[in-house]
């Protein structure tokens, strides 16, 4: 199986990578989405964020208030780090059970594998090590404020602060085998994407 892993800045396009990849055979294996999987109702992860900060980050019905949470953590490394370690090992075994499961119905297929970002010194190291691609989507830093602004409520302030949490397009380039460039229309981001498949993913076998 041809194994891609998929980075970039938050508000960069990486789903909108990740989808267009979808739309042309690709599996996707989304870690947003495991990393909410491992905090719903009922998780131990779940229970250990209430423990360490209390039911001021949960809903009325007892979900996670995901915006609470943040709060919380993306201004402070050192809470960061506590929740990557309640949440990263559960979402790299969920990962990993799903990659399996894929690998194992469609050999010859293309799984794609969508990172928020890629740490030197964790699991998402060893996993771009041992893929066939590693694609890192960037954008102007103003078009991604412009679009946090607008698709999910973020106030200037907060987009720069979530960007600036992040590694640096230079950090992201330096692990790149192929950058991807959004700064135009979804329609050109497709043509990119498109044409990479075509030149490179699409008959890797």
């Amino acid at each position: 199986m041809y194994q891609i892993v998929l980075t970039g800045g938050i508000g960069s396009g990486k789903s909108a990578v990740a989808q267009i990849l979808a739309h042309r055979g690709a599996s996707v294996i989304d870690y947003d989405e495991l990393a909410r999987e491992v905090v719903q109702l009922g998780e131990p992860a779940l229970e250990e964020i209430e423990q360490h900060w209390g039911a001021a980050v949960l809903n009325a019905d007892g979900t996670l208030n995901r915006l609470a949470l943040a709060d919380e953590v993306f201004s402070d490394p050192k809470e960061l780090a506590v929740l990557n370690e309640i949440t990263h090992p559960r979402v790299w075994a969920l990962a990993a059970k799903r990659a399996t499961e894929l690998m194992n119905s469609n050999p010859a297929g293309v799984l794609v594998h969508d990172l928020p970002l890629i740490d030197p010194d964790s699991a998402s190291a060893a996993l771009r090590d041992h893929c066939d691609l590693v694609l890192v989507v960037e954008a102007p830093e103003e078009m991604r404020i412009d679009r946090l602004a607008s698709t999910r409520g973020m106030t200037v302030e907060e987009a720069r602060a979530r960007i600036a949490n992040q590694p640096s397009d230079d950090e992201r380039r330096k692990m790149a085998d192929v950058v991807i460039r959004n700064d135009g229309s979804l329609s050109d981001l497709k043509r990119r994407v498109n044409k990479l498949w075509d030149e490179r993913i699409g008959d890797w076998e």
